[in-house]
């Protein structure tokens, strides 16, 4: 009796094993997809900022919240190197830290152009529910030009190929994104207005690997808003803002979409390389879910 009730507990279990397998691949993949989605967003902010800063002004060394960009000293009519380092941390689902060092050379194209590539190295180490590492290089182009002294146009492509590595194995992921900016400035009086509409992509590819399926994640951002900055000659610069930001995302299991339209008010003080701005979030008035918020932002260029 003994032995028939071992032989069918060991034929029990050896039929569970695939079901087991099966839930820790499962396991696997959806932690790999967060942790995917995570770094995917993470590189695409990074990237966005530190061009921002490379196409708004000609700033030798800023210094922010988050991060560090450098450039060489050049007049617009010069070509210009830089490089931009950008540090984020997770505290919630996931946890970890995302580094990204970009560096990159522009000059002049046409009368009012300047054309410019960059390249990028990301690494990000996170859990996820299991630990998840990536590495990823990216390189892509980018130009800004001015139409008119009002209408300011920015536009970047790049491309990626981040490395996951997991407990038991890693992948090797395909990635594309880009975005295109426009802004439109005038002065009404002491008052200075601005608008601006933003569209940005990104795709990932992520191949199968070993026992794990293959997935794919889909991303789309557009948004628009409007600011009216009163006395904007001076030091201290009250302004409002108002807008809206759309989103589209896809992966494999689900997707969804979101609108969330803001209002915020607040002040920029600046002399000669610092300034310092303190912005209320009144998004609220809209979503009586959101909170209002109070942030701070402090700038030092030389």
């Amino acid at each position: 009796m003994h032995v028939l009730s071992g032989r069918i507990h060991l034929v029990v279990a050896l039929l569970l094993l695939p079901v087991q397998a099966a839930a820790d691949d499962d396991d696997l993949r959806d932690a790999l997809k967060l942790g995917a989605s995570t770094t995917l967003s993470a590189d695409i902010t990074a990237h966005e900022a530190a061009l921002g800063n490379v196409m708004d002004g000609f700033g030798h060394v800023n210094l922010y919240g988050n991060g560090l960009y450098l450039a060489s000293r050049s007049r617009e009519s010069m070509a210009r190197g830089w490089a931009a380092l950008s540090v984020r941390e997770y505290h919630d689902d996931p946890s970890g830290v995302a580094t990204r060092l970009m560096m990159g050379y522009d000059f002049p194209l046409l009368q009012h152009s300047r054309l410019g590539f960059s390249a990028g190295f990301a690494k990000a180490n996170l859990d996820t529910g299991r630990e998840i590492e990536s590495r990823s290089f990216s390189f892509g182009p980018y130009l800004k030009t001015r139409i008119g002294d009002k209408l300011k146009l920015k536009s970047w492509m790049n491309v990626a190929q981040p490395v996951y590595r997991y407990s038991g194995g890693s992948t090797r992921a395909m990635r594309v994104g880009g975005g295109t900016k426009a802004t439109l400035s005038d002065r009404i009086g002491g008052i200075k207005m601005s608008s601006s509409a933003a569209l940005s992509m990104s795709h990932q590819f992520t191949p199968s690997a070993g026992s794990l399926d293959g997935f794919e994640i889909s991303n789309l951002y557009s948004s628009i808003s409007a600011r009216a900055t009163l006395n904007p000659d001076g030091h201290f610069k009250p302004y409002f803002d108002v807008g809206v930001t759309q989103g589209y995302w896809r992966n494999d299991s689900s997707f969804g979409d979101y609108s969330t339209p803001r209002f915020a008010t607040g002040f920029q003080w600046s002399h000669k390389k610092r300034s310092l701005t303190l912005q209320i979030d009144g998004s609220h008035v809209f979503d009586p879910t959101l909170p209002v918020a109070l942030t701070s932002n402090f700038r030092l260029s030389f």
